[in-house]
């Protein structure tokens, strides 16, 4: 101690000197080491379903940043004016992504981008777990460095999960009443829809019977969404998984258009009467479903309710014809015969506007009889007038 007393004023100077400098080196590295410390998270989603992120503050990815660079330059990877032409422009950026490279050249900005995008290659981050997480659950937060010369140190973090949001309680009616649904063609072979654009809950899956529906129908819908997607998405199903609808506003023969251009059209197709046949109409038009080429009217199963945003419903089939008297006279043998056909076509009726396409006209398998009631029985297993 008496020597340590006996020392110049001026060795004490430098050993406190060599101090303070150890001091100020070993705080730096330790603050430095700490830079776990400074990271943020975000939790997003709901409660039981949210998801974290890390966010890297702008100063902590600059102060990261900035150790590469003297990294580098102790190693003598790049010069020292590089070294001081990168770390000025880094300082003087808000953020990393904004420094300034439009007057660096092509090495120097290779070494920019070394250094800035540091995440995955000098400090890989990872969780214990990142989705599916609960507000008060806890998780780790692990960062590893893998330069050891560097002034960080590999650690990890306990977080706290918390502000996930609550699900909402949603009953089946309270989704029927946020969703637009639509019933478009023909009675009988009519279709469910859902109206994309107005649809409050456009994610949840519903299935019911969505083919050959007729009006005044009641139809089951089911939610086929599955609880933990559905928690996933918001909402949290209580009480019944479905709700019943009405079918309604399905296209009968009241308000389909053009339909007494069809009859002409069937009319002109009529063969041409010749002096001994006469031809007399029996009965009344019939405007029906072609249940021969009509699939949707036998659909009875469940399926997925498609979405529709506009003019997609496409075109249905339908037959308008009426019953005819052929009467046939043969003078030579002074006979007359007679026989009773289905004079008809078959009409696309295009479902964005309900009009009859004449244009469409096909003629069907012919049915004809020498007795009416055989006629009509045949008529009647074939076809299902769009009114009934």
């Amino acid at each position: 101690m008496k020597k340590l007393r006996q020392l110049p004023k001026w060795s004490w100077l430098v050993i406190i000197g060599v101090i303070l400098c150890g001091s100020l080196f070993w705080y730096k590295r330790t603050e430095n080491a700490k830079l776990i410390d400074e990271v943020k998270f975000e939790f997003s989603g709901y409660n039981g379903h949210g998801e974290v992120s890390s966010v890297f503050p702008k100063e902590t990815a600059k102060k990261i940043a900035l150790l590469q660079l003297e990294y580098l330059k102790k190693k003598d990877f790049i010069s020292r004016d590089t070294d001081k032409t990168l770390s000025s422009l880094i300082k003087e950026a808000k953020t990393l992504e904004q420094v300034d490279t439009s007057l660096l050249t092509d090495s120097e900005k290779k070494t920019l981008d070394e250094v800035t995008n540091f995440r995955g290659n000098v400090v890989e981050t990872s969780f214990s777990k990142r989705t599916g997480l609960k507000n008060g659950e806890k998780i780790k937060y692990r960062w590893v460095v893998n330069n050891e010369d560097l002034p960080l140190k590999s650690g990890e973090r306990t977080v706290t999960v918390k502000g996930l949001k609550e699900p909402k309680t949603l009953t089946a009616d309270e989704l029927k009443k946020g969703i637009a649904f639509k019933f478009f063609g023909l009675n009988g072979t009519g279709r469910l829809a859902i109206v994309q654009n107005k649809s409050k809950y456009p994610n949840i899956d519903l299935s019911s019977k969505t083919k050959g529906l007729k009006n005044g129908e009641n139809i089951k819908v089911r939610v086929v969404t599955e609880p933990a997607q559905l928690e996933a998405m918001g909402y949290k199903l209580v009480g019944k998984k479905t709700f019943e609808l009405k079918v309604t506003g399905l296209l009968t023969s009241k308000n389909l258009k053009n339909v007494d251009g069809a009859k002409s059209t069937v009319k002109d197709q009529m063969e041409r009467p010749e002096k001994d046949i006469k031809y007399e109409d029996v009965g009344d038009w019939t405007v029906a479903l072609d249940d021969i080429s009509s699939s949707a009217r036998y659909y009875d199963g469940d399926e997925g309710i498609p979405r529709y945003s506009g003019n997609e419903f496409g075109t249905e089939d339908i037959v308008v014809g009426h019953i005819v008297k052929r009467t046939k006279y043969y003078s030579a043998i002074d006979l007359t015969n007679e026989m009773y056909k289905f004079n008809y076509g078959i009409f696309k009726v295009n479902l964005s506007d309900n009009k009859l396409d004449v244009s469409s006209y096909e003629s069907g398998p012919e049915m004809s009889s020498l007795d009416l009631e055989n006629l009509k029985k045949e008529i009647n297993d074939n076809i299902t007038p769009l009114d009934k």
